[in-house]
C-alpha cells in the first residue's frame, strides 16, 4: 500500500463519496471527524488547528481518487477515466 511504502501509518478509517458530491464537503467531513467540531474551519491559520493537534495523527484512506468503472468510454474520450493518469501525475 501507499502508506506501507513510505512507511507511514496505516488507515484506520476508509472514506467513501458520492461521484456528484463536492470535493470541499468531502474536505470538512474528514476534518470534522478528525476534530471532533461539527463545523470546522478550513482556514489553516485558525485556532481549531493548534488547539487540536491530536487531528493530525489520524490517518485516512480517502476513495475519491479511484476510477468509475461503470462509465463506458474507450480509450481517448473525454468520458474515459483509466487513461488520464499522464495528465495529473506531473
Amino acid at each position: 500500500s501507499f502508506s506501507g511504502f513510505f512507511h507511514a501509518p496505516r488507515p484506520t478509517v476508509h472514506v467513501v463519496h458520492a461521484w456528484d458530491a463536492k470535493f470541499r464537503d468531502l474536505v470538512v467531513a474528514v476534518t470534522a471527524h478528525a476534530t471532533g467540531i461539527p463545523a470546522p474551519s478550513l482556514d489553516s491559520s485558525h485556532v481549531m488547528f493548534r488547539e487540536v493537534q491530536s487531528a493530525f495523527d489520524r490517518c485516512y484512506f480517502v476513495d475519491a481518487f479511484c476510477v468509475d468503472q461503470n462509465v463506458p468510454a474507450p480509450i481517448g474520450d473525454q468520458y474515459c477515466q483509466t487513461d488520464k493518469f499522464d495528465l495529473v501525475i506531473d
